[in-house]
């Protein structure tokens, strides 16, 4: 007799394009008004899961997905996970993906750009991680 071991099913990440549909659907359901965006209804099922799982995965395991984003759809993406973080089941704490997002960013848009996001998020979240990470964090890189 053999012994098997079981191990949980780990819930699969988004790719790039997942990011990317993510994106739209903040663009085409509200843009910078979190208010009129009606995420549980627009977002397809399983994409939604994958966010959900996204929001608490390392962030070296979205490192890639990441990179393959331009700087519009990264910019939407962390304004929709800043706002997906407000409703159960997304909560991320300083795990929150839109804390490597916004360092992805850091290298790419301008400093007015950056900073007129950071306060957008800011204004919209009670994370008190995001969009910087946690101090402990920050200092081991």
């Amino acid at each position: 007799m053999a012994t098997e071991t079981w191990e949980p099913a780990s819930a699969a990440l988004p790719d790039v394009d997942d990011l990317k549909a993510a994106a739209a659907v903040w663009r085409a359901h509200g843009g910078d008004d979190p208010d009129v965006v009606v995420l549980d209804e627009q977002l397809e099922p399983a994409l939604r899961e994958r966010l959900r799982a996204a929001m608490q995965a390392p962030a070296a395991a979205l490192a890639e997905a990441i990179a393959g984003l331009d700087d519009a759809d990264a910019m939407d993406l962390a304004r929709l996970l800043t706002v997906l973080e407000a409703r159960p089941g997304f909560e991320a704490g300083a795990r929150s993906p839109v804390v490597p997002i916004f360092r992805h960013l850091k290298a790419r848009l301008d400093a007015d750009a950056l900073t007129e996001l950071a306060r957008w998020i800011r204004a919209h979240t009670e994370n008190r991680f995001i969009p910087h990470g946690s101090l402990r964090d920050r200092l081991r890189a």
